[in-house]
């Protein structure tokens, strides 16, 4: 028989439903983001609106939506929230125009517009300080075509840009970037030589944290990266046998988790990492479903996996976003379950002790953690 990671561990993590497609909401959630007071931010549909929400488990609030000020008519499925509240994301007017904006409740701050320089936009990353990161691109043949910027609300920042030594920032279906405290922003390139990597930058020099000469990658997926400055990402190595989540911060990169040994066959695109530098993956099992995980120093907890129970059915798939980990170790995800219903769940660990009073006032108590 295949080996799969241990599930004997003995604890608990909580799970919360944020919102679901049984009431309030429809079918059509986007990637959750989470802040460091467990506050989730998504994109939801309603049966009077489409908009960004926010919610910890009770009443849900909505940040921005089609039927509120501004003249909104869609937003992108990939909101950012920051330790403030703050929610970043990407929205079309009602005039066709689109761009990338930020905001609480209320009016939202415009952070870049199509109306120009840009004429398309990624999904935005924001950190504490209220600072925007996003992929960008241009229409004018006398500038760069695509770019990495970051802004607050006036000037946007270049942090990088194609008509330097790369380009073609992100993956073919994921335009992002990655912010920090510092406003340090990470992403992918691909690179005018050959070959990618990830890279960090504020608008000055560009750091590599991994390239595809000479470190035994052959490709990237988009980065998160945390306060201390260290990017966690998918790599494939350039044996083409194996694949696996890895971190660094410059110099040699660690490996979070790699394929083979009849454990994971494969990994989720994206990745996420706190400031503690835990990381939280996807992964598919050899023995055949797949699994969430948060690896904390090298030692890895199975979250939930695919046939697990969850809120009074068995969880069928989730997805997972770049800002889904928080510092306290919450974990938010998009799920689907047997029973046909979808939703956003946040996955906490109870305080020692508090375990019995969680199960019976905050949710769905999940009775064993896990260990790969």
């Amino acid at each position: 028989m295949l080996a799969s990671p241990d599930r004997s561990v003995a604890a608990a993590y909580v799970f919360t439903n944020i919102a679901d497609d049984s009431s309030a909401f429809f079918p059509g959630f986007g990637t959750p983001s989470v802040n460091a007071s467990g506050t989730v931010a998504f994109y939801g549909v309603r049966a009077a609106d489409v908009g960004i929400f926010k919610g910890s488990g009770g009443a849900v609030t909505p940040v921005v939506t089609d039927a509120g000020v501004g003249g909104f008519a869609d937003f992108g499925s990939r909101p950012a929230i920051n330790a403030a509240g703050v929610v970043a994301f990407e929205a079309e007017l009602d005039n066709g125009n689109s761009g990338i904006y930020k905001g609480s409740g209320g009016a939202a701050t415009l952070i870049a517009s199509d109306a120009g320089p840009f004429n398309a936009f990624g999904a935005p990353a924001i950190n504490a300080s209220g600072t925007v990161a996003f992929y960008s691109a241009f229409d004018d043949p006398a500038v760069p075509t695509e770019q990495i910027s970051a802004g607050t609300g006036g000037a946007v920042t270049a942090i990088d840009a194609d008509n330097g030594p790369r380009g073609s920032y992100g993956t073919s279906l994921i335009k992002t970037a990655s912010i920090n405290i510092s406003g340090t922003v990470a992403f992918r390139a691909s690179i005018d030589a050959g070959g990618s990597g990830i890279f960090t930058g504020n608008g000055g020099t560009v750091l590599a944290i991994a390239q595809t000469s000479g470190a035994g990658f052959s490709s990237f997926d988009n980065p998160s990266i945390n306060d201390s400055g260290i990017a966690a990402f998918r790599a494939e190595s350039s044996s083409g046998t194996t694949n696996g989540i890895f971190k660094g911060s410059g110099g040699a990169t660690t490996p979070v988790a790699v394929s083979g040994a009849n454990v994971f066959s494969n990994f989720n695109d994206l990745v996420s990492i706190n400031t503690q530098g835990s990381v939280a993956f996807g992964a598919f099992l050899f023995a055949g479903p797949r699994a969430l995980y948060v690896d904390v120093n090298g030692a890895r907890e199975e979250v939930i996996r695919t046939g697990d129970t969850l809120f009074g059915s068995t969880i069928t798939s989730f997805d997972l976003g770049g800002t889904a980990l928080n510092d306290t170790g919450q974990l938010t995800f998009f799920y689907s379950l047997a029973s046909g219903r979808t939703g956003i769940a946040l996955a906490s660990v109870p305080e020692p002790g508090i375990g019995a009073v969680l199960f019976a006032s905050a949710g769905f108590l999940l009775s064993r953690r896990r260990r790969g």
